[in-house]
């Protein structure tokens, strides 16, 4: 065999070497310690439904295109000077209360009776 290929081969080898002995961890003393796996979870998770919105969605998304949207744009999905409203995981009742009794910016008496379930449930909708 010449002396090409055993050094080759030696190379090969050597470096085959190397890849298994960097691979095989060891007692690494500097190393961080690994972070302690997160407790057990043993109580139940208690699920509540929340109450469905009763009006009508297509009304209350009128309601809102005509009466919201100037806050709350793209039809709630996209903030403007109010906040974003789509995928909040607001309920009927919290979205009925802030109408109700707006907090921040949003002025009072934007709905009330039919139009207000209409907007609420429109809004509920898009959670």
């Amino acid at each position: 065999m010449s002396r090409r290929i055993r050094t080759g081969i030696a190379i090969v080898v050597v470096s085959a070497l190397g890849v298994f002995a960097a691979g095989c961890g060891g007692d690494d003393k500097t190393a961080a310690p690994a972070p302690p796996p997160p407790p057990a979870t043993t109580a139940p998770v208690e699920t509540t439904t929340a109450p469905a919105a009763q009006g009508d969605v297509a009304a209350g998304k009128t309601f809102f295109e005509t009466t919201c949207q100037g806050c709350h744009t793209e039809g709630g999905t996209v903030a403007g000077a109010g906040p974003v409203l789509a995928q909040k995981g607001l309920t009927a009742e919290g979205i009925k209360s802030q109408i109700e009794n707006p907090r921040d910016k949003m002025p009072k008496g934007l709905a009330s009776g039919a139009d207000l379930d209409n907007v609420v449930a429109f809004v509920a909708s898009i959670q």
